[in-house]
């Protein structure tokens, strides 16, 4: 399904290119445009801040506010989190 091997998830596209291709535009929004490195560390942040939170894999996170480049970070970053069995 995805062009890849590596890419299996949402979380692994801005992983896999943020390593491949860091430099690269993967977010081109009104207010910013974002390179795969930065979107790859923005998501990086907001797993371990989810992670910090302690909130469980199987929970529901939303994300309220206006949809902007910040929102793939979100979205990115939240499917990221390791199994309960892996912590």
């Amino acid at each position: 399904m995805w062009l890849h091997a590596e890419v299996k998830s949402l979380a692994d596209i801005p992983r896999y290119y943020g390593r491949t291709a860091p430099e690269r535009t993967a977010l081109i929004s009104a207010d910013q445009r974002r390179t795969f490195r930065e979107l790859d560390r923005a998501s990086n942040r907001v797993a371990a801040a989810i992670l910090r939170t302690r909130i469980a894999r199987s929970s529901h996170i939303a994300f309220l506010g206006r949809i902007r480049s910040n929102t793939s970070s979100f979205s990115s970053g939240q499917t990221r989190r390791p199994a309960p069995c892996c912590r």
